[in-house]
């Protein structure tokens, strides 16, 4: 996983610098990964925006915490 900064999309510094394949971009609200998305959609990246963002997935969620999983 890549985490990129909204000041490195928007310069389009970063461009370059993302990895091949699918993108999702997510911000705490949405409105901020409705943008991400289409400036990467513009550039030609395969690239989902997660609607409504980081607080509506996790106010969605069932499990709030990782359960870890025990090896045999």
């Amino acid at each position: 996983m890549r985490t990129v900064s909204w000041c490195g999309l928007s310069g389009r510094r970063m461009l370059g610098e993302l990895p091949a394949g699918p993108i999702v971009v997510h911000c705490q609200v949405g409105q901020r990964g409705h943008t991400a998305a289409r400036i990467l959609d513009q550039h030609g990246f395969d690239v989902v925006n997660l609607d409504g963002g980081y607080r509506t997935w996790v106010a969605g969620t069932s499990v709030a915490v990782p359960v870890p999983v025990k090896s045999a």
